[in-house]
C-alpha cells in the first residue's frame, strides 16, 4: 500500500476534528501511479449531537485507475467505531465524549487538490498541510463535493466556495469562487449534503431545498432543469437528514421513511425499477 497525501477534515462542531486519510492500494511489486484521488461525496447522518450521542459519516472516493482504494479515520476525541468499506466507500460511526471544552468552531480544510478554489483560501494552490478558511468562524457542520464545499455555520447559514459548473454553489452563476460567500435565500438551516454536481440542505421548518446540476432529476423539482439558485423541493414536516449521490439524492424522515428520486439507471433510487424520477417517494425497505 503506498499512502498518497490527500486528507480531508470535516468539522461536526466544537466537539471534535475527524480526519479522513485515503490511499492507493497496490500489488506486490507494482509500482504506484501517479493519479488523484477524488472524493466524490460526504454525508454525515446529524449536524448537531449531544454529549454521548453517535453520527455516522460516510463517503465515497475514486482512483482515476478504478484501483482499490483504503481508508483510515482518526479522531481528536471521542470514539470511533469499527469502520465498513468497500472498493470506494468507507463508513464509519463517531461517539462524542462525555464532556469536552467548547471552542469557536472555526472552520479549517486540508491539504489536498484546490484548482478550483474547493479549498477556501482564497488561491488554487494545493495544500499539503491545514489552512483555516478566512472570516469563516461558526461552522457547525461541513459537506465535500467532489471540487466543491458547503459549510452550515451556528447562525443556520450556509456557505459555499469552489467549483461552480453546475451553479452547485448557488449563487445566481457558473463561475467557480476561491473564498466561501453566503449561500443567498437560506436561513434556519439544520442539514446539508453535497456531491459532485448538486447541493441539498434541510431548513428547521422542514423544508428541502436543492441546487445544482439536474439531468436526472436529482433536485426533486419534478423538472430536470439545472438550478443556479436553491429552490424548494419538499416542504415536508419531519426531514432529519440528507444525503446527495453523484445523480441521486435521498432524504431520512423522523419516522425512519427515507425518501429517494434522480438516477435510477442501477435501481439507486429502490423503487424496484430502473427508471430516473425527479420526484422524491418513499423507498419500500424490507
Amino acid at each position: 500500500m503506498t499512502q498518497m497525501p490527500w486528507k480531508t477534515k470535516r468539522l461536526l462542531g466544537p466537539v471534535a476534528v475527524l480526519l479522513l486519510a485515503l490511499a492507493l492500494v497496490v500489488g506486490c511489486g507494482e509500482e504506484a501511479p501517479n493519479t488523484p484521488l477524488t472524493l466524490l461525496e460526504g454525508t454525515q447522518s446529524a449536524t448537531r449531537i449531544q454529549a454521548l450521542e453517535t453520527v455516522t459519516l460516510r463517503v465515497t472516493a475514486r482512483d482515476a485507475g478504478s484501483r482499490s482504494l483504503r481508508f483510515s479515520w482518526e479522531a481528536s476525541a471521542g470514539t470511533l467505531g469499527s469502520p465498513s468499506e468497500t472498493a470506494t466507500t468507507s463508513e464509519v460511526t463517531w461517539t462524542a465524549p462525555a464532556c469536552s471544552a467548547r471552542g469557536t468552531g472555526d472552520a479549517t480544510v486540508s491539504g489536498g487538490g484546490n484548482s478550483h478554489g474547493q479549498l477556501g483560501d482564497g488561491t488554487i494552490l494545493q495544500r499539503s498541510t491545514p489552512a483555516q478558511v478566512p472570516e469563516l468562524t461558526g461552522v457547525t457542520a461541513l459537506a465535500v463535493g467532489g471540487s466543491h464545499c458547503l459549510a452550515l455555520r451556528q447562525d443556520g447559514t450556509v456557505w459555499a466556495g469552489g467549483y461552480n459548473l453546475h451553479g452547485q454553489l448557488g449563487d445566481g452563476t457558473t463561475t467557480s469562487r476561491t473564498l466561501p460567500f453566503q449561500v443567498p435565500g437560506l436561513s434556519g438551516v439544520t442539514a446539508l449534503s453535497a456531491s459532485s454536481s448538486h447541493s441539498l440542505a434541510i431548513r428547521e421548518n422542514g423544508g428541502l431545498w436543492a441546487w445544482g446540476q439536474n439531468a436526472q432529476g436529482a433536485l426533486g423539482d419534478g423538472t430536470t432543469a439545472t438550478r443556479l439558485t436553491p429552490v424548494q423541493v419538499s416542504a415536508r414536516p419531519g426531514l432529519t437528514a440528507v444525503a446527495a449521490g453523484s445523480s441521486h439524492s435521498l432524504a431520512l424522515l423522523s419516522g425512519g421513511t427515507v425518501l429517494a428520486w434522480g438516477s435510477n439507471s442501477a435501481g439507486q433510487v429502490g423503487d424496484g425499477t430502473v427508471a430516473s424520477n425527479p420526484i422524491p417517494g418513499p423507498v419500500s425497505l424490507p
